[in-house]
């Protein structure tokens, strides 16, 4: 994964990253399953899936801390306000 699918991927929604971790997530098991039959070759291809994967759901993971952290910043200028 390049740089510019980063960047392109922090710009998609949580539900569409969801969507990405799962296409990605089928499609290393459609690949292990051709490794396994001895279609495939190169091993390594596994260990990309499992790296994009991860990347993916970091970028979740950091959607979810920036939202709890607006909405707690929101609650107390609310309470500031009072």
């Amino acid at each position: 994964m390049k740089k510019q699918d980063i960047l392109e991927l922090r710009k998609k929604s949580k539900l569409e990253l969801w969507k990405e971790v799962e296409k990605k997530r089928i499609n290393m098991a459609k690949f292990r399953a051709r490794f396994k039959a001895g279609k495939e070759k190169n091993s390594q291809t596994i260990k990309g899936y499992k790296k994009d994967i991860s990347r993916t759901l970091t970028i979740i993971k950091e959607k979810d801390i920036l939202e709890k952290e607006s909405e707690k910043d929101k609650s107390e200028d609310n309470m500031k306000k009072k």
